[in-house]
């Protein structure tokens, strides 16, 4: 049958990880380093007689080391959330200046191209060599889907669906006013 000592401490130590263990007892050896020697005299004058001699000094010092050890954990695991979270938004704000940059750097022909391309389901017809496509082609917005076999010199093309959704956003049914 287990002493109410080491019950008491599988309770305080049963959600511990081997780290979080190590780091409480960093801490505890680091006050008893640095604890002034007074405190430890004052602590042993309201020791019981009951107790060892410094059994409560030791046992103030593992609780505080305890306490100390969620509080760094839990300012631990919040920073980390709020770096987290910091990353994904400049990484999406990221995203949307990229997307920008790139569709404002569309001339009229390639903005032509690509109201057609979502006019058309997303499936386009172009000549071979077509330097509007091959431009669209350089900056991945466009892909070949293959040769045409009922026209000769001509090439299918499609928009990535990475990209589909935007030009769509952009271009649906502003394929005649670009003309």
């Amino acid at each position: 049958m287990s002493n109410w000592w080491q019950e008491l401490l599988r309770f305080f130590l049963r959600g511990l990880t081997l780290q979080q263990l190590i780091h409480m007892l960093i801490i505890l050896i680091a006050l008893i380093i640095i604890t002034p020697a007074s405190i430890k005299e004052w602590v042993d004058i309201r020791n019981p007689e009951i107790l060892p001699d410094h059994w409560m000094y030791y046992a103030m010092l593992l609780c505080i080391s305890y306490v100390l050890n969620r509080v760094m954990e839990f300012i631990f695991l919040a920073s980390s959330d709020k770096y987290k979270k910091y990353l994904s938004k400049r990484d999406e704000a990221k995203v949307i200046v990229e997307t920008e940059r790139l569709f404002n750097s569309l001339s009229i022909q390639e903005k032509e191209v690509l109201a057609f391309a979502v006019m058309a389901n997303n499936k386009i017809v172009l000549k071979h060599g077509d330097p509007v496509a091959l431009s669209l082609m350089r900056k991945g917005l466009l892909h070949r889907s293959g040769v045409t076999y009922s026209a000769s010199g001509k090439e299918k093309f499609v928009i990535p669906d990475v990209w589909f959704h935007e030009c769509y956003m952009r271009f649906a049914g502003k394929a005649d006013e670009l003309i």
